[in-house]
């Protein structure tokens, strides 16, 4: 539809005595190479000499700690700051946990199950040193157990943590929030 006959359009359904200008219809790139490079960045490449990202954490209570190969984010933004958020199954069967860490505050989240079956525990604490989103963190705090309506069905309680984390060569990203 040309943009003439979309202000006769316009102005008939209006119901006003004045028209308002034609709008302008943007138009699709001519060239693919334009539309390919037009916002193109290249990011840093991780530096070959630094390991993968890695981490280490026990818990206090009725679960020892994560599993080998436990997932790792590293300095991913939040409406609070950067964070480093660990993602992954728990060395007791069948649980999984999510660690998000802070400058200052660790939150951990143990879950089992899905749907109707789903369960989770939470707990935050406080004893977080050298945090660097981009680089690492150590962590040793207890955690007391969060106020929660969420099912806790056969999730064990835990009581504190003890982690290392090192970003290794993960390359941080950028969000707009």
């Amino acid at each position: 539809m040309s943009s003439a006959v979309l202000a006769i359009v316009l102005a008939a359904c209006s119901g006003s005595s004045t028209t308002s200008p034609a709008p302008t219809l943007a138009s699709a790139p001519t060239s693919t190479a334009a539309a390919s490079t037009a916002g193109a960045s290249t990011a840093p490449l991780p530096s070959a000499s630094l390991p993968a990202a890695s981490a280490t954490a026990s818990f206090g209570g009725g679960v020892a700690g994560v599993a080998p190969g436990v997932l790792v984010d590293c300095d991913s933004p939040s409406l609070t700051g950067l964070t480093i958020t660990l993602y992954g199954p728990t060395t007791t069967k069948a649980l999984y946990t999510t660690i998000t860490i802070a400058s200052g505050y660790v939150a951990v989240t143990l879950d089992a199950g899905s749907g109707a079956a789903y369960t989770s525990r939470s707990s935050s604490g406080t004893g977080v040193s050298g945090f660097d989103a981009a680089k690492g963190v150590q962590i040793d705090s207890p955690l007391p157990e969060m106020t929660s309506t969420a099912k806790r069905g056969s999730v064990p309680a835990i009581s504190s943590i003890k982690a290392s984390i090192d970003c290794g060569n993960q390359v941080p990203g950028s969000s707009t929030l």
